[in-house]
């Protein structure tokens, strides 16, 4: 959860020769532009004298900027990372503290991992990182950062019980740290994983508790995932006038943060908003351009979703012939997409419905609602209403 790799600080912590941190801060900015420049093949006749501290440090700097570009190269940096973090030097550092920089380097690894979705390698090196860990000084700094990553793989794995354990534990130390940002960023992470284990209303009440301790000139994208979390779960559970008054109240908060998807999304729950409404014209009207938004952006799932929940409002508008070819489509994409098998079940039924003339907007409105529930809850059962 936090927004830079902390490397400054920990050089700090490790190395009180000022010289030598300094030096080191020069070589990582110089090390720095070679990976700017050339990537890492930029690295493969690396001057001798670059070798060290600062070489780790800008390794774990970059493979971090690569978060949300290059998850592949993520893991390339980290794991070199690991490989030099034993040949610091123990007589420089001592034995302990050379352990420390394996379990950071592990630690970024493992999420490295998680992020390119390869969670069964992120788990055995978050294992192996948490056995370096007690070898090493034990910084409770480096435990955090490591409980931090651990937090968030349960929840990639859908744990999200162990998931919000530890993001509870995480928020009290910040809490006491007096870092009020810190602890709003672990509880809008509770917050989200609550929301996914089917307690909207609980995460709503997290969410706004959240929004009064982060900085939102620090990190405009967490006020705008806590703003967009908070509409999100106030649609899923009902409070619509409480939606529509906080997304007009906080619609600059919303748009300000820039980028064509965060708007797409804003769009998309006022289009759920005006059909929760019952104001099926106007929620037509915004779910078309967001179906259209979401599908030039690459984003084909949640245009097909977002196909189903058009297909309930032109249900309601007694459409149906405008309706089916909206099913049927999503229906293929979801096919080719793999989504999860209870939830492609449930979109099948629905389509074979629509050619046996027996679907209903209130059926179209449940599998809609139930694969949106399905991106989170791979185990939920779709028990459609009798009819």
């Amino acid at each position: 959860m936090r927004d830079d790799s902390g490397c400054d600080e920990w050089m700090g912590l490790v190395c009180g020769d000022r010289r030598y941190l300094q030096r080191q801060k020069m070589l990582k900015k110089e090390i720095l532009g070679l990976l700017d420049a050339g990537g890492l093949a930029s690295l493969k006749d690396i001057p001798r004298r670059l070798l060290g501290l600062g070489l780790f440090d800008a390794l774990l700097e970059k493979a971090w900027d690569l978060r949300r570009e290059n998850p592949g190269q993520m893991i390339q940096l980290s794991l070199l990372a690991v490989q030099v973090a034993p040949k610091l030097g123990a007589r420089r550092f001592g034995a302990q503290k050379l352990m420390d920089f394996q379990c950071r380097a592990l630690t970024e690894l493992g999420n490295a991992y998680r992020v390119a979705d390869q969670l069964d390698a992120a788990f055995s090196t978050f294992c192996h990182a948490n056995t370096v860990y007690e070898q090493g000084t034990q910084d409770k700094s480096l435990l955090i950062r490591l409980l931090d990553f651990q937090a968030s793989l349960a929840a990639d794995q859908r744990h999200f019980g162990l998931a919000c354990t530890v993001l509870s534990m995480l928020q009290k130390h910040h809490m006491t740290a007096g870092n009020d940002h810190q602890a709003g960023r672990a509880l809008i992470s509770r917050a989200l994983y609550t929301g996914y284990s089917g307690r909207p209303e609980e995460a709503v009440g997290l969410l706004r508790e959240a929004l009064s301790l982060v900085d939102e000139a620090e990190d405009p994208d967490l006020a705008f995932a806590a703003a967009h979390n908070q509409v999100t779960f106030s649609v899923d559970c009902g409070r619509l006038d409480e939606a529509k008054k906080f997304l007009f109240l906080n619609r600059r908060r919303l748009e300000i943060v820039g980028g064509r998807v965060n708007r797409i999304k804003t769009s998309w729950e006022e289009g759920r908003i005006e059909a929760g409404c019952c104001r099926y014209s106007r929620a037509e009207t915004i779910l078309r351009k967001v179906q259209t938004d979401l599908s030039e952006v690459g984003l084909f799932f949640q245009a097909s979703l977002v196909s189903l929940e058009l297909a309930a409002v032109l249900m309601k508008l007694n459409r149906r012939q405008e309706a089916q070819p909206l099913v049927i489509e999503a229906a293929r994409l979801f096919t080719g997409l793999g989504i999860a098998r209870e939830a492609l079940m449930a979109v099948l039924m629905l389509k074979r419905m629509f050619e046996a003339e027996q679907a209903s907007a209130a059926l179209v409105e449940e599998v809609a609602t139930f694969v949106r529930r399905s991106q989170n809850d791979p185990n939920a059962r779709f028990d459609p209403s009798p009819r």
